[in-house]
């Protein structure tokens, strides 16, 4: 049966790339590993925990051939994987489908995130021939989706049928998408969540993660600031209730470790400094690389425009360097978002920086 652990929704997977983490122990940098890229800023919904509401989500586009040119660039230099996401709806791109051909034309692995309801027919034939597409439900009845997600009345039907062809193009693969479904736990949508699970099992999805909101710094809504005591108290209790959906073909993945570490408010447990940023960058709709997408919009933390520069420049430029000797030499990792993506990253880097003596007893 699948779990966590078998998605590795939990855990590091730098140990998985035993080259790229020598290359990073020799020289104190590698290229690239992943890259989670924003297609559009566009958004037709207005979701109340939205973490990025702070872009106002124009309604821009990124040119696709600028981007496949710097994606040929990067898997050039060793990008393994891409994810589209962001700050908008990716389904909304009129050339999303083209946009995921190229990413596979690279030889990249491609994941998509979307909230489900936009999706063009051509665009659901790509997304089932990538890894994975994750569709965002955060609730399990149409009246609570519709508050949280400020959806209007037919997404909840629409994101539903897309998510039943996902599934079924994906089956149609030889070794098609994983579809899942992925909801915060928040305490607006709580009771839900079992309903939920029901649906998603039902939806021939492989299965629905459930994780923990965490605040980015610019985040303008602030009612989902405090969550600790929420996930203290009925955390164990929905865990119980929606892992009983699980079957051996549906798995219910409830992000533990990241629950755990969201509420106990832990933003840079056992490790000193920041590590990661050598294995990954994000790409905003502009065409702004960014070695942290915790830091945006804050300028200091850009590091280059793929419309004005080659990938190879900015990855291996002077902006960069010095961004990443700050990073090593001055960062305050204690001011790093709660509940970090690259936390567990951080430990294993951290740990492989300090050995102990009893290491070598395999």
């Amino acid at each position: 049966m699948r779990d966590a652990r078998f998605f590795g929704m939990d855990d590091t997977k730098l140990h998985l790339h035993p080259g790229r983490v020598s290359s990073w122990q020799l020289h104190g940098d590698c290229a690239p590993i992943y890259a989670e890229v924003s297609p559009t800023s566009a958004c037709n919904q207005r979701c109340t925990f939205c973490a990025l509401d702070f872009t106002g989500h124009k309604p821009q586009m990124m040119d696709p051939q600028v981007l496949a040119t710097a994606l040929h660039d990067a898997a050039s230099l060793g990008l393994r994987s891409v994810m589209f996401g962001g700050e908008g709806e990716p389904g909304l791109h009129p050339g999303l489908a083209g946009i995921i051909r190229d990413a596979r034309h690279e030889g990249l692995s491609v994941g998509v995130t979307t909230n489900g309801t936009s999706l063009t027919r051509e665009a659901i034939e790509e997304c089932s021939c990538c890894v994975w597409v994750k569709v965002s439900v955060d609730a399990g009845t149409p009246s609570v989706y519709r508050e949280l997600h400020r959806a209007s009345a037919h997404q909840w039907d629409a994101l539903w049928e897309n998510v039943g062809n996902l599934v079924a193009c994906s089956k149609a693969q030889r070794d098609g998408a994983d579809i899942g479904i992925q909801t915060l736990l928040l305490p607006d949508n709580v009771e839900t969540i079992p309903a939920l699970a029901q649906r998603a099992r039902a939806s021939g999805a492989a299965y629905l993660v459930i994780k923990p909101h965490s605040q980015h710094p610019s985040t303008k809504e602030l009612r989902y600031a405090h969550l600790e005591p929420f996930y203290e108290e009925l955390g164990s209790r929905i865990r119980e209730a929606t892992e009983a959906y699980s079957t051996e073909s549906f798995r219910v993945v409830w992000r533990a470790a990241a629950i755990r570490r969201r509420r106990e408010g832990l933003a840079t447990p056992r490790f000193d400094r920041c590590r990661a940023l050598s294995f990954w960058f994000y790409l905003d709709t502009m065409g702004d690389a960014w070695a942290c997408s915790c830091w945006t919009p804050d300028q200091r933390w850009s590091l280059g425009n793929i419309y004005s520069q080659g990938f190879a420049d900015i990855w291996n430029g002077p902006k960069r360097r010095e961004l990443m000797r700050y990073v090593r030499e001055e960062l305050d990792v204690s001011a790093c978002r709660i509940g970090c993506r690259a936390e567990q990253d951080n430990r294993y880097l951290d740990r492989l920086e300090h050995p102990e003596k009893h290491d070598a007893f395999l």
